[in-house]
């Protein structure tokens, strides 16, 4: 069945949802996961330390990846606000910030999901 948007000559996805309304749904959507991210980094790093942990390279790595959780997370939430509000004003070229970062992102997450499997299947050989 064919969206009835397209009719008027709006552009449709999935079918049903208008584009603009899509774009906007994933842009409100990276706007919650970047606060939480930001949240649960700074949690991370408020309550660490706290812990009495002896294993010094363990707490170590892990307030790298909080850092990193946090950074992200303004990465993130500066590119949603961009994405959100070009898409309120129709302004097509802020909404490149946002489309830049994540084909970062899936470029990384491949790069680092192959390195992982190749390192487990070295270490099995």
């Amino acid at each position: 069945m064919p969206c009835h948007l397209y009719q008027r000559g709006e552009l449709c996805c999935c079918g049903c949802l208008p584009a603009r309304d899509a774009a906007y749904l994933i842009g409100v959507l990276s706007l919650a996961f970047a606060l939480v991210a930001i949240s649960v980094g700074t949690y991370y790093l408020c309550n660490n330390n706290n812990n009495n942990n002896n294993n010094f390279n363990s707490s170590y790595i892990n307030d790298k990846v909080a850092v990193a959780l946090v950074v992200g997370g303004l990465v993130d939430l500066i590119t949603a606000s961009c994405l959100l509000y070009g898409i309120r004003k129709k302004k097509p070229w802020l909404m490149l910030p946002w489309l830049f970062v994540y084909i970062l992102g899936s470029i990384a997450s491949l790069v680092v999901s192959l390195a992982t499997y190749f390192a487990i299947a070295i270490k099995v050989i």
